[in-house]
């Protein structure tokens, strides 16, 4: 993908029955929650205005990931039809399938005709129609309608269009490039020749002399991008090619029309050069150092000083331009399938044994969560399974879990990491005065910018631009002109920044980001280019340069000026995408390659190079080197090509502090393409489906699990092999080990063997952040780290050790819940009540959260990702009592739902807590889950800026975007763990001055809501009053929160007062809810109720708030032993004994002899106290303290009693 980002309708509403008299007055309402957009992943997007922009579906696009609402009356669908497409194997498991009969494509197109007959009848348009890997249309209709058309007989599915983003010469090399050009090691050489390769993407400029073309700017000039003049295309390297799209096109409709308009000519626009840089990493042919073409020798001793662009991999390959990019904005679903169907079969007569030898596609939506049946899914795996190796950028999301983006997650595909290679240059501002701050910054270049390499050195004094965001018109506008202007990053794009600065005067701009992590490509908005040279450094170097603004700021801006860092050699740069997939927890990426600062063709500049950073560059890397496989492996197929790759992949990469990256990162590794060639072994999970790697899913494990798997080895030489098998864990996590059946395989020629494993689970030694690559915190706030465990299967003494991946998201859970549900509740205006919870626990300190219960639902049981929203209870807490201040105190509210999510990232569903402060049904304020990156732009929307650092967002409802309230579960993870991933339930934390609550005005209602693409529901409002808390567990909480340790020591306060406040009769009942952190499904939360009415619920004559304490349940009838001391259960309560200790035993004995004597049963070593009162009802004063038992029965005599004039009265009680 490209230029890294920063790390940083429905049917008719129904009501809801429920069980509960403050019940849920949910709705639950089908969603389009996206109109989906693919974007390239090269550049970083502009950012989203205001809050309520509604989820958007990936964009692929070039350079820009926008921001696009749903639109409200007609949207864009993927219709999928039952039935297998043309390209369908016969058999399951089959390889491509033969060309297709004509009855064949008869019964498709009756079948399509049938849907579209539908769809049009409603008003709505049939925009494309796939048959060759896809049995689908592309349709634009209403939401509601849309709705339908599930309903209907022959639809498998419908899926909103997604708008996706477009995501040499040391990295050619560095990948065994070379070497593999040579032939060293005994191998033939290969250079790609006979292999084509396509480039989905924005087009190619094969005008410019990295394709072979004339390489001048006036080529480029003279020719027109709509039509293909005589001679010029296609080419010797550029062999062919389309433009589905034309250059105005744009998915979203932002920066132009959303309607493409295609033409034969895939010529890459000036200003986007995508494409062309991703083109020529995989096959160009090299530019010297004097702007000429290099045609060869291509060998591995060639000097990467002679170059001005190095060769791409495969540099006698042959490129195919399948353009489905405009000049700017993003691309659709659409577009991607129809360019893989061309990829498939490219004279378009239904059979693909034509089809490309590989394809890239750069581009690619964050946080994928493509499951069976989503087309572009299908439609990759199919290509895959027709013979092409499908390589696909995981992302530049940065180091957050699940945001690995799609397509690449497609089981089939190569979903590419991005790392650096030996040696890492970074363009660099010079500061050059005051001296506390003068030195070389990182920085990178705007994609709209005027090009450094074509302006001489710029000097200048820097001057802040007021304000700071340049959102709107300047209030310094003098003070720039002929100065740098130094920006703040955030709520507007880049590029009308840099055009006001621009029309002020400023001879260039520094963007500083507002997101930790390193600077990206900027992104333009579609404009016209900026004037003036633009560049990012990052929020540290940033904040640094404004402490000395006042001091005389001066800057050189510079092409030649760079920083070498030495020790990010094989590194992952920091925006490359992590995995791993949402919806089934399977290892993505699959590999990682060089994509940082990647020298490549400039689109529209005849000879000339730029450098680009991001997994839209490591892909060609990737893309290039399965050609040089499949040249030297004809008969291989594609997964074979897919898993060698990776087989042979270097392995453990690891950070500058010399710790692993974890498989999430990189997959099986950094590919080393002279090792693959090498290899005649391959590896591969069993019935892998062309993952290659073996994942375990998610495991919630309550004690100790295994789960089994195997590995198939294939030896495609003609000498049998026998390896040394060995397994190894990435991940320092010992709780999470795979173990093979064997120590030693051997593999017939051309033949295959089998190796079992078993994943074992030992939960007590699991760790719940292995990864110590993360930072432990981002921009202050903690990091959440997803529970994970990973390594390698390695096998051993072949020509070459290959390894294959293992994975799983593992959590340690529990079992515990309380066994009561019901209960009585003893005298007092505030009392303490027990609720101890039981259970097995796999985890060392599970949590149980004590809320004052609000509302509930019974779940919907929809067996699908509808279950994550559907909200089964919210409750709330306050630390009022401790902090004695409702301006100060903090209030808690958990939402509960019927199933579990993988990540509480606001991209897949919201969880929210709607506050009404007056009282007249509407929100006033809003609590949401979001992270620290997109809140802390004030845009909870922002899901490239989305991280780890979970939150409580609070949204004022004033247009200015949000703000952070505190920590997600108001735990930090380095206090007590909350388990946010892998839940179904989610606390949020919030003051109450940030909630708008005074002194004079406390209360408020609140209500909780949640919603996703499938689903939403909304609760009936709640009132709760801080002050005067029904329940409160927080003084018995971990720092005042609501969290304690599971077990028989949890605890609450009641209090009557309040619950008649609270319009809770003298008999009614208080209702505590329980959330389980660390709960298995089913056990993730409950309600506990108390009687106001009486205090033996279930009138056995034992208190039930003793029974709780004591026995952690009211199962007792009294006249059971619990503890087997002899005593029932009554008589210890009668004593003050404990039920359920055996050594606590006291109960008085029957008089055996005349005189002053108290006997009572004792146990040996225990110490007893006497108390004496003058009448029955005391009071009670101790006679003697202290007394220890030496036998089973004790006695004393009173020394006052004898000559006593009047009875006394006795009581004898075990000392603590």
């Amino acid at each position: 993908m490209g230029e890294a980002p920063p790390s940083g309708g429905g049917c008719p509403t129904a009501g809801r029955h429920t069980n509960d008299a403050a019940a849920l007055g949910a709705t639950r309402r089908p969603v389009s929650r996206w109109e989906a957009a693919w974007h390239l992943l090269g550049f970083s997007p502009m950012q989203s205005h205001g809050r309520r922009v509604r989820r958007l579906v990936p964009a692929i696009g070039m350079a820009v990931l926008f921001a696009v609402t749903a639109r409200a009356a007609e949207g864009r669908y993927i219709v999928v039809l039952e039935g297998k497409p043309l390209a369908a194997p016969a058999e399951a498991g089959g390889r491509a399938a033969a060309p297709a009969s004509a009855d064949r494509r008869a019964r498709i197109a009756r079948e399509q005709d049938a849907v579209a007959a539908w769809v049009e009848g409603k008003g709505g348009r049939v925009l494309e129609r796939f048959q060759l890997l896809n049995h689908a249309l592309s349709v634009e209709l209403s939401p509601e309608d849309a709705g339908r058309l599930r309903a209907q007989p022959g639809v498998a599915g419908v899926h909103p269009e997604r708008h996706y983003r477009r995501s040499l010469a040391q990295s050619v090399p560095f990948i065994g490039a070379g070497r593999s050009w040579s032939g060293q090691n005994g191998l033939a050489g290969v250079t790609g020749k006979g292999m084509r390769i396509g480039i989905i993407d924005s087009g190619i400029d094969y005008t410019h002399a990295m394709f072979g073309g004339k390489g001048t700017v006036a080529a480029y000039n003279g020719n027109d991008p709509a039509r293909i003049e005589a001679g010029t295309f296609p080419t010797a390297k550029v062999v062919g090619g389309t433009d589905f799209v034309g250059d105005n096109y744009d998915s979203s409709g932002i920066s132009g029309p959303s309607t493409p308009v295609p033409d034969p000519d895939p010529l890459d626009p000036s200003g986007t050069g995508h494409g062309s840089h991703v083109a020529g990493i995989a096959a160009g042919f090299g530019v010297l150092a004097g702007g000429a073409t290099f045609h060869g020798p291509y060998t591995a001793t060639l000097d990467p000083a002679q170059f001005q662009i190095g060769p791409g991999v495969a540099p006698e390959a042959s490129l195919y331009a399948l353009k489905i990019f405009g000049a700017s904005g993003s691309t659709s679903s659409s577009m991607i399938i129809k360019a893989l169907h061309w990829a498939g079969d490219p004279n378009g007569d239904g059979n693909t044994s034509d089809h490309l030898d590989v394809v890239n596609l750069s581009l690619g939506s964050d946080f994928a969560d493509h499951t069976s049946g989503d087309p572009e899914r299908d439609a990759v795996d199919l290509l895959v399974q027709s013979g092409c190796v499908v390589v696909i950028a995981a992302g530049n999301g940065g180091d957050t879990a699940y945001k690995v983006s799609s397509p690449s997650t497609a089981p089939r595909a190569i979903s590419v990491a991005n790392s650096t290679d030996t040696v890492t240059l970074a363009t660099a501002v010079q500061i050059t005065a005051p001296p506390s701050v003068a030195g070389k910054y990182d920085m990178v270049e705007g994609a709209f910018s005027k090009p450094l390499s074509q302006l001489p050195a710029i000097h200048a004094a820097v001057a802040m631009a007021k304000p700071a965001l340049v959102c709107g018109p300047l209030s310094n506008a003098s003070e720039l002109a002929g100065k740098i202007a130094l920006i703040d990053r955030g709520t507007c794009n880049f590029e009308d920044k840099v055009r006001v600065v621009q029309d002020a005067g400023a001879v260039g701009a520094i963007v500083a980001n507002n997101v930790d992590g390193p600077p990206f490509t900027m992104a333009g908005a579609g404009g016209i280019p900026a004037l003036i040279p633009a560049v990012m450094i990052s929020k540290a170097d940033g904040d640094r340069l404004k402490t000395a603004l006042a001091a005389g700021l001066e800057a050189t801006l510079s092409a030649d000026t760079t920083n070498v860092h030495m020790e990010l050699a094989d590194n992952v740069d920091p925006s490359s995408s992590r995995g791993p997939t949402y919806a089934r927890a399977a290892l993505k990426p699959d590999m990682a390659a060089p994509g940082a600062s990647i020298t490549s063709a400039s689109a529209g500049e005849g000879a000339a190079g730029i450098a680009h950073t991001g997994t839209s560059m490591a892909t060609p890397h990737l893309a290039g080197a399965a050609a040089l496989v499949r040249q030297a492996h004809p008969g291989w197929t594609a997964e074979d090509i897919k898993a060698v790759l990776m087989n042979t992949a270097v392995t453990p990469m690891r950070d500058a502090k010399g710790h692993p990256y974890g498989e999430a990162r990189v997959g099986a590794g950094r590919v080393a393409v002279d090792r693959a060639l090498a290899s005649p072994i391959t590896v591969r999970a069993e019935n892998d489906g062309g993952v290659v790697s073996l994942s375990f899913g998610q495991i919630l494990a309550g004690g100790p699990v295994t789960r089994p798997g195997a590995f198939v080895v294939s030896n495609h030489g003609n000498t049998a092999v026998t390896l040394s098998v060995v397994s190894s864990n990435t991940l320092a996590n010992p709780g999470v080990v795979l173990v093979p059946s064997v120590a030693q395989v051997t593999v017939p020629a051309n033949g295959t063997a089998r190796v079992g494993v078993e994943l074992r689970v030992t939960p007590a030694l699991l760790r719940e952040d292995a990864d110590d690559t993360s930072a432990a915190t981002i921009g202050g706030y903690p990091r959440f780290a997803v529970p994970e465990g990973s390594g390698e299967l390695w096998f051993l003494g072949g020509p070459v050790d290959v390894h294959v991946p293992w994975y799983s998201v593992v959590r340690a859970a529990s079992q515990q819940a309380s066994p009561t549900r019901l209960a009585g509740t003893p005298a007092g205006d505030v009392v303490t009540l027990g609720i101890p919870t039981r259970g097995a626990s796999g985890h060392a300190r599970p949590l149980v959260g004590v809320f004052q219960f609000g509302t509930s639902s019974i779940a919907e049981h929809f067996n699908d990702q509808r279950d994550v929203t559907d909200l089964v209870a919210v409750g709330a807490a306050t630390d009022y009592a401790s902090a004695r201040s409702v301006v100060d105190a903090y209030l808690y509210f958990a939402v509960v739902t019927a199933a579990a999510w993988a990540t509480p990232q606001r991209y897949f569903h919201d969880f929210e807590i709607e506050i009404d402060l007056d009282g007249d049904g509407f929100a006033d304020r809003v609590l949401l889950n979001n992270n620290e990156g997109s809140a802390s732009g004030g845009d909870p929307e922002d899901y490239q800026a989305a991280n780890d650092a979970f939150v409580t967002g609070i949204d004022f409802l004033d247009g200015f975007g949000i703000e952070i309230a505190g920590i997600a579960n108001g735990l930090s993870p380095a206090v007590a763990d909350t388990a946010p991933f892998q839940n179904a339930m989610l606390v949020h934390a919030v003051t109450g001055a940030q909630l708008g609550l005074t002194p004079g005005s406390p209360a408020f209602r609140y209500r909780g809501r949640t919603s996703g693409s499938f689903s939403d529901a909304t609760a009936s409002w709640i009132r709760f009053d801080p002050t005067k808390p029904v329940v409160d567990g927080t003084p018995f909480g971990i720092r005042n929160t609501p969290w304690q340790d599971e077990g028989p020591n949890v605890r609450a306060n009641v209090s009557r007062p309040n619950a008649g406040a609270a319009g809770i009769s003298q008999n009614g009942q208080v209702a505590v809810l329980l959330v389980h952190a660390q709960g298995l499904p089913g056990l993730q939360s409950e309600i506990v109720r108390f009687n106001l009415g009486t205090a033996d619920i279930d009138g056995d004559g034992l208190p039930d708030a003793w029974e709780m304490a004591n026995l952690g349940d009211l199962a007792s009838t009294g006249a059971a032993d619990r503890d087997g001391d002899g005593f029932t259960d009554a008589q210890e309560f009668a004593a003050g004994t404990n039920p359920a200790d055996s050594g606590s035993r006291l109960m008085l004995v029957p008089p055996v002899q005349a005189g002053p004597a108290l006997a009572w049963v004792s146990v040996a070593g225990k110490r007893y106290s006497v108390l004496r009162a003058d009448a029955v009802g005391g009071p009670y004063a101790p006679v003697r303290s202290g007394i220890v038992a030496t036998a089973a029965t004790s006695s004393f005599v009173d020394p006052e009693l004898p000559g006593a004039t009047h009875p006394y009265f006795y009581r004898v009680q075990l000392d603590p």
